[in-house]
């Protein structure tokens, strides 16, 4: 795929000791050639480094090293330079607009990776895994992204779609040519066992790769109650800052907190939610239907309730909606009293943070993180991946369903080709030029 030349700063803005500027697209080694007067660019060897300075209209920009990838064996596919200059702010933008000035495009963020998906350098997998790796806050976290990057899930994704399609392709045959007889012919019998037997690897998969996507990207977890139980005062006695406004007036936290918090290693992305009651303040109702929106999204719900009163209807209502959603149950202001909820709940004083490190036990038993980090990460890890592999899954138990009930081979086959599409999707072999351009949006710049 021929693209224009873009160029951008690989390295963090700041001072520093080398600043590196990347530039790639097609002829991107000679366009820039005559910037580097006392080297052949286009002649050096390839892939090694090489002294020299950066001149333009015969005035000195800067001593750089500079080192040249010709397409298709560089990142992106394309011919590539990069430059490692001094690491002054100053002196790195006077060399980015040194090159721009030779009608290369400033890259968006993401592009560069962006161009080696395109190109066919790397998969879907690998480019989000890319971004795992710098946004890595941990060996575990970096471990899980290794294992995206070196292809070892794309392979395991492949291989998924290639058992579907010999089962598409049998199908199809049968269909078109219903004279030829083999021990190949596809029937409901045929398929039933092998879908059964494939369902169950593919279950195993979504059920570690949420593993994954809970070491890479943790827990959101969203803390719930009525107004004035102490949500606000668990979440600061939970990350240990005072970061949202604690009151003994009822209606305080009118929009999402947020803090992080650590458990056995593992992230918990706490949200503190507005009290859920009615209300007739309209700044305040916008709280609330935010609170119940983060509820429904989060992976992990804390309860809070006061515990030195009996529960009320508004919190049997709210528990009751909770569904089959993961919950903890606390009773806070144990300072203040006994437990009169009638419920199992786990006693606390968010005010004195007493207790709490049975919530953190609590959380490590209900998400077993201690497996989770003994765990084989060769699977996906982020929820684009792991929706699409699940979706992917219902197709299957559609067509599954359909053997059963002996629906015609041709009918089933549409299940088992949308099961091989949404796998598809996963890896980036089939996509949506819109989620693709939003992904690679969310990359740093130079990347």
């Amino acid at each position: 795929m021929i693209q224009k030349p873009i160029a951008a700063i690989a390295t963090p803005y700041g001072k520093g000791a080398i600043s590196i500027i990347r530039i790639s697209g097609e002829n991107a080694i000679s366009i820039v050639g005559h910037l580097f007067p006392k080297i052949s660019l286009t002649k050096i060897k390839k892939n090694t480094m090489k002294h020299t300075q950066l001149i333009e209209n015969n005035q000195l920009i800067d001593d750089v090293m500079v080192v040249t990838y010709h397409a298709p064996k560089s990142y992106t596919g394309e011919d590539m330079v990069e430059i490692f200059s001094h690491g002054g702010i100053r002196i790195t933008q006077n060399v980015l607009q040194t090159i721009l000035r030779c009608g290369i495009d400033l890259a968006k963020p993401g592009e560069f990776t962006e161009r080696a998906y395109l190109n066919k350098k790397i998969d879907l997998i690998q480019a989000e895994s890319v971004m795992d790796i710098i946004e890595a806050e941990n060996d575990l976290q970096i471990q899980i992204a290794q294992a995206g990057l070196q292809s070892k899930i794309s392979k395991t994704i492949q291989e998924y779609k290639q058992t579907i399609m010999s089962w598409i392709t049998h199908i199809e045959v049968n269909i078109d040519y219903p004279e030829y007889e083999s021990e190949n012919q596809v029937t409901q019998s045929f398929l039933k066992p092998k879908i059964q037997a494939f369902l169950e690897e593919v279950k195993n998969a979504i059920v570690a790769s949420k593993r994954n996507n809970i070491i890479s990207h943790g827990i959101k977890t969203a803390i719930i109650g009525k107004p004035n139980v102490g949500k606000s005062s668990l979440l600061n006695a939970l990350i240990k800052e005072d970061k949202a406004i604690v009151t003994d007036i009822p209606g305080t936290t009118r929009d999402i907190v947020e803090g992080y918090v650590h458990v056995n290693g593992i992230k918990l992305h706490l949200i503190d939610t507005a009290g859920i009651r009615d209300s007739e303040d309209t700044i305040e109702r916008i709280g609330i239907d935010k609170s119940k929106k983060m509820m429904d999204q989060a992976e992990l719900v804390i309860f809070v309730l006061d515990q030195t009163t009996p529960l009320d209807q508004d919190e049997t209502t709210l528990l009751q909606s909770l569904n089959n959603k993961p919950y903890i149950l606390v009773g806070n202001k144990e300072d203040l009293g006994k437990n009169q909820t009638g419920l199992d709940v786990i006693s606390i004083s968010a005010k004195n943070s007493t207790h709490l490190d049975e919530l953190e036990s609590k959380i490590n038993e209900l998400f077993d993180i201690s497996s989770i980090q003994t765990t084989d990460f060769n699977y996906l890890s982020n929820e684009r991946q792991i929706s699409l592999l699940e979706k992917s899954y219902e197709h299957l138990e559609k067509a599954l369903q359909s053997t059963i009930t002996e629906t015609p081979i041709d009918m089933i086959q549409l299940d088992l080709r949308d099961a091989w599409e949404a796998l598809s999707e996963i890896t980036g072999d089939t996509y949506h030029e819109s989620l693709v351009d939003d992904m690679f949006r969310r990359f740093c710049l130079g990347k």
